[in-house]
């Protein structure tokens, strides 16, 4: 597995991370949600984000990385 530890310019890279906050969602059972973030390596910023319940999924990272497509063709927008 290639390791990519530099970018050249804005959304080049970016890295998935999984964290489970120090909080937790009393609904029908209590529960800690998983914090999905789509991290920029150039900028080191945030892209998208998506929160789940139980354990880090594929469907989470496909969510983030929507979230992140999804502002930066807003951002896009407001550049032209």
């Amino acid at each position: 597995q290639e390791q990519i530890e530099s970018a050249s310019r804005v959304g080049e890279v970016l890295v998935i991370d999984h964290t489970a906050p120090d909080f937790f969602v009393d609904d029908i059972r209590r529960h800690r949600p998983v914090l999905t973030l789509a991290i920029d390596l150039f900028s080191k910023l945030p892209f998208g984000f998506a929160i789940g319940n139980g354990k880090p999924s594929a469907s989470l990272v496909r969510e983030a990385l929507a979230d992140a497509e999804a502002r930066t063709a807003a951002i896009a927008q407001l550049d032209a």
